[in-house]
């Protein structure tokens, strides 16, 4: 979980419409479930967010996945 501090953020978490998120606002990311986008969504200002990660020490912290072919 987390809060964009500032900036705006395009946030789709899968089989989730996209939400725009914005300076302020909370975010929860389901733990094994793909997070489509977390994008910086403007062309022009930073985005800035906190991010918390409940974890017990035996999972990674974050997984990449391969891109999907369109």
């Amino acid at each position: 979980m987390g809060y964009i501090v500032e900036g705006t953020c395009l946030l789709q978490i899968e089989s989730q419409p996209a939400q725009v998120l914005r300076a302020g606002d909370a975010f929860f990311e389901p733990a094994d479930t793909p997070i489509l986008h977390f994008d910086n969504y403007s062309a022009s200002q930073p985005m800035k967010f906190v991010a918390y990660y409940l974890l017990n020490g035996e999972k990674e912290l974050i997984e990449l996945l391969p891109k999907k072919k369109e």
